[in-house]
């Protein structure tokens, strides 16, 4: 994830000479985005709006709180966040630090720059930009956006003692005696899971530390957040082969490839005491990748949930601020390629909707918030509700107003 701005300060700086009723438009920018994209960006923007309202996240120090705090008074402000979905995040998560109130939080925009861009696809953004027309797009975000509400969960995973994971292991084993006790073992399955060495830096741990995040658009364990770490690790090894956005796509399809000729790891075999709103659930064997969604968009724009059906997992249909969120099942690298694809919109293995999940993983295990790659050693996971910000949804071709039905739905009251 990203470092954020430490320093610390006492007042903001007012800005002068500036109407407190004029609507102030201001612009964070990932310079690092798309191989040089960041910094093109930021030149362009300067040439539509007053230039000291555009910020550079990786100028020091590093973050959109120098921004942020400039106008933090001022009540007429719309936000621009011109990266990927993590720097979207990044820009919410400063809205937490700075202790701005919940419903004063300025409402954002994006730009899309990064690789999946799932945010900016259902609010209507586009699925990348590539810097041009940004006159156009600054005038939809004066002229025709809307706020919307977005739910934000909180995610805390706490380490679990040596002893806990013993009893996890124990437990395990007896499980695996009375399975091979009613039948007959033609082969046995070693878990890929067990064949993973942890990390030097993890097994160097005396305590590892509780990690607190927040989930903007969703949370998954399993093979997709390994491709993820793949994908990163690949990209800090070898920065001058990402030249650009499309050229990253590749590479990432490549990666997703690799895997897929892999056999996977069903992940009932590492999650344990999985509960949802406090009731004990069973995972089917078949799932490789266990996902929250928050937002009706994954992988750079596959609808893993679908349309509503009235199903026994559902209880109504899923918007971004009913402050509810679906737990879907992925079955594999060619499942999520088919779903990427749209051959199987919605075919995803619809597992429910719920306010609260706890699990406890008893292996460390990649995980991914967001599309950015976490590792999680054995601990106790909790998913609960953060609070909501606020978006911008692009209205200049919603038609109907259905993507704002969608997405903020006609009833927000779940019984």
């Amino acid at each position: 994830m990203f470092e954020e701005d430490t320093h610390k300060h006492d007042e903001p700086i007012a800005p002068t000479g500036v109407d407190p009723n004029e609507e102030v438009l201001i612009a964070f920018v990932n310079g690092k985005s798309g191989g040089g994209l960041g910094q093109k960006v930021i030149k362009k923007l300067k040439e539509i709006i007053p230039p000291d309202r555009v910020y550079d996240l990786m100028d020091k120090p590093i973050g959109p709180e120098k921004g942020l705090r400039v106008w933090r008074n001022h009540k007429n402000l719309k936000v621009i966040a011109a990266g990927g979905d993590g720097t979207v995040g990044w820009i919410l998560s400063v809205f937490d630090k700075m202790g701005w109130e919940q419903n004063n939080y300025p409402p954002v925009a994006v730009l899309p720059l990064g690789t999946g861009n799932d945010m900016s696809r259902i609010l209507r953004w586009g699925g990348g930009s590539d810097g041009e027309h940004l006159k156009s797009y600054v005038d939809k975000v004066r002229q025709h956006s809307v706020p919307i509400k977005l739910d934000r969960w909180h995610l805390r995973c706490v380490p679990l003692t040596p002893s806990e994971i013993d009893k996890l292991d124990e437990h395990r084993k007896k499980a695996r005696e009375k399975r091979r006790a009613r039948r007959k073992a033609k082969k046995k399955e070693k878990l890929s899971m067990d064949k993973v060495k942890e990390p030097k830096e993890l097994k160097e741990m005396d305590k590892p530390k509780e990690i607190n995040m927040v989930i903007n658009n969703y949370f998954s364990v399993g093979v997709g957040a390994q491709i993820i770490e793949d994908f990163d690790s690949f990209r800090n090894k070898h920065p001058s082969l990402i030249s650009s956005r499309l050229v990253g796509k590749g590479w990432y399809g490549a990666l997703s490839f690799r895997r897929m000729v892999k056999p996977g790891t069903p992940v009932k075999r590492v999650l344990e005491d999985v509960k949802l709103d406090g009731k004990p659930l069973k995972i089917s064997s078949k799932i490789q990748e266990f996902t929250i969604l928050n937002i009706p968009s994954i992988m750079g724009g596959a609808d893993v949930w679908g349309k509503y059906s009235d199903t026994s997992c559902q209880k109504s249909e899923p918007t971004v601020c009913d402050k509810y969120f679906e737990l879907v099942g992925l079955k594999g690298v060619s499942h999520m390629a088919r779903l990427k694809a749209g051959v199987s919109a919605g075919g995803g293995i619809r597992i429910g909707q719920g306010q609260t999940l706890e699990f406890m993983n008893r292996r460390t295990m990649r995980a991914q918030v967001d599309g950015e790659a976490l590792l999680l050693v054995p601990c106790k996971i909790s998913i609960s509700l953060h609070n909501q910000g606020t978006l911008l949804l692009n209205t200049h071709e919603d038609k109907g107003n259905a993507q704002l039905i969608k997405l903020q739905g006609k009833n927000h009251d779940k019984k």
